[in-house]
């Protein structure tokens, strides 16, 4: 190539404008708050409802395992059974053939650790979900975190990762209910007000005071008859220590707010 044709194209690509960079495009938006917690809670609620199925047929797997001799010998040697113990033919029965019980036990004992393996897994995934909840932002997850506290109080006595995860909602209520709006307080229905009430009463005042009372700050506003009588409850609490009384305290303003806004409602 000549040198006054390179010059040429030097010249030429100088002349031209330099062109900027088309701008990236803007990165999708991600989804509100409200879906992604509304899509968490109908996962908690789905893995609750196959957690109770499976449970109840594992429970129904065990009685049938456990009737399932007496059923079969019933069949084979109907009564009436002579003898002073009825009952010392069938364990000679049931001795005679325990070779046989391997094959027939198996069924139900099978189905009892199939059921109970799926009611683990979904309460494992219950458990988690409900922490991916109390971790969420926004205010939508205040219904899903009280009925989660319900359904956590119900295992938490005999599984400690139910514990941590009670422990773990009631702080996040904890921080929720003190800053709801209005339009939060209007998510908070019938149904969660008894929620909340059935576990201000079952909470230990020395340990949850703190969620006691940011409870029955919300319930003031919201509160119902139930509330009421909650609140009588609390406030005749036992005890002279520092928790007792910011709870007697607490449950005493939430009981007058209350009938307050009662007698107000009646009186027009």
């Amino acid at each position: 190539m000549s040198q006054a044709h390179k010059d040429n194209e030097t010249a030429s690509a100088a002349s031209q404008p330099e062109t900027t960079p088309a701008p990236e495009a803007a990165a999708p938006e991600a989804a509100p708050p409200g879906q992604t917690v509304h899509a968490l809670h109908a996962r908690a609620r789905r893995a609750l409802l196959r957690f109770r199925i499976f449970g109840f047929l594992g429970v129904l797997g065990v009685l049938l395992a456990t009737a399932t001799p007496f059923v079969i010998y019933y069949l084979l040697h109907p009564p009436p059974w002579s003898g002073n113990d009825p009952y010392a033919h069938w364990r000679t029965w049931l001795y005679m053939h325990h070779s046989r019980w391997v094959l027939v036990m198996f069924p139900p004992c099978l189905f009892v650790a199939l059921m109970g393996g799926l009611a683990w897994h979904y309460a494992t995934s219950f458990r988690q979900t409900t922490a991916a909840i109390a971790s969420a932002g926004g205010s939508e997850r205040v219904g899903p975190l009280i009925e989660a506290l319900e359904v956590g109080t119900i295992s938490s006595a005999t599984d400690d990762n139910a514990e941590r995860a009670r422990a773990e909602v009631m702080n996040a209520l904890t921080q929720i209910l003190p800053q709801l709006s209005e339009a939060g307080q209007a998510q908070i229905d019938s149904r969660h007000r008894s929620i909340l009430c059935r576990q201000l009463l079952r909470a230990k005042p020395a340990r949850d005071t703190d969620f006691i009372v940011a409870a029955l700050a919300v319930l003031k506003d919201i509160g119902d008859a139930r509330t009421i009588q909650t609140a009588r409850k609390l406030n005749d609490l036992a005890g002279a220590t520092r928790e007792a009384a910011r709870i007697r305290e607490a449950a005493s303003e939430c009981l007058y707010q209350i009938q307050r806004r009662t007698a107000g409602i009646n009186m027009r």
